[in-house]
């Protein structure tokens, strides 16, 4: 009978978080995403974004909060109120990469819960022109000529352009060296510039930047081909065998969110993923398009913890 006694009070419970998934939304949500603005997951987060707005009639405002390897971004989310109206749009350097190498990021992603698998992105090796390697494996060679000379940028310690070069030196044994900016565009910048040598870069900011010869494509960080430079062959066949970096974009809210809120956003995402319009656009951002299910997602995501942790560790990889 003392089960019983509370039957009513779940009953209830039940029959609110249903009320409130019903309503919800009915007010402005906040889009939180822990790059600066024109940086790939900026860009895709923006085009997910205003599709929720027209789909719900109410405003999707992207609040970009770089740096602090995430931390900056997630207590945003964290400390929110667990209802729906603060999502994080997220890359997997902060949710998956950097938990292993910031104690603070590692605590705050425990508080995350998966609504969908966003999309995914290729990245590029890209150099500056003045650089003489014409192939990967000339870059490896004058890396070795050079110990500590050749070096790369990234868009933060713990991003995978970080851990995409880290990998790349452990597995070619080339001597290069990490320098961490801002966000994509400053790492971008760089190398345009001839600041550093080269960068393991999302497609979409260095495409312009290809097709206008300023920076030489050398290779293509997954394995397969990126639509958008499909002459562009994989690392792993190009003399580092096994070489595989995957950005991932998602979307996750706080735990404690109400299960059937996060059921209608993450068929609202599934829908719009869907949308020709969205498609093409995250296509001409190199981004391709993969959403999930809350289930998907949870498993993917604590299987490439794991995975990164075991990089980060192997590769000796620290936050500059």
């Amino acid at each position: 009978m003392a089960h019983a006694a509370g039957w009513p009070l779940a009953i209830a419970l039940i029959a609110a978080s249903s009320a409130l998934a019903q309503n919800y939304p009915v007010k402005l949500i906040r889009m939180i995403v822990p790059y600066p603005a024109g940086a790939t997951p900026d860009l895709v987060g923006r085009t997910i974004g205003q599709e929720l707005s027209k789909a719900w009639r109410q405003p999707v405002i992207v609040d970009d909060r770089p740096g602090a390897g995430g931390v900056t971004a997630l207590e945003q989310v964290t400390k929110a109120p667990a209802d729906g109206y603060t999502l994080l749009f997220s890359a997997a350097g902060v949710v998956a990469i950097a938990p292993a190498m910031f104690k603070a990021t590692a605590e705050m992603v425990r508080d995350l819960e998966p609504v969908s698998m966003a999309a995914y992105v290729p990245n590029i090796l890209v150099v500056n022109v003045a650089v003489p390697a014409k192939n990967v494996k000339e870059l490896i060679a004058l890396a070795k000529a050079r110990p500590g000379k050749v070096d790369y940028s990234s868009s933060g310690s713990g991003t995978p352009a970080h851990l995409a070069g880290e990998v790349f030196k452990s597995l070619s044994h080339a001597d290069i060296r990490h320098v961490p900016y801002k966000g994509s565009p400053q790492a971008l910048t760089a190398v345009v510039s001839g600041e550093v040598s080269m960068m393991f870069s999302p497609v979409t900011i260095a495409l312009p930047f290809v097709k206008s010869g300023r920076l030489r494509v050398l290779g293509v960080t997954t394995k397969e081909r990126s639509p958008v430079l499909p002459d562009v062959a994989p690392i792993a066949e190009l003399g580092v065998p096994g070489y595989e970096v995957v950005q991932w974009y998602a979307i996750f809210v706080r735990s404690g969110t109400p299960h059937d809120i996060v059921t209608k956003l993450n068929a609202e995402v599934g829908r719009i993923l869907k949308l020709p319009d969205v498609t093409e656009k995250l296509a001409a951002q190199g981004a391709n398009p993969a959403a999930s299910t809350p289930e998907q997602l949870d498993k993917f995501w604590k299987s490439e913890l794991v995975k990164w942790a075991k990089v980060i560790k192997e590769s000796g990889a620290v936050a500059d």
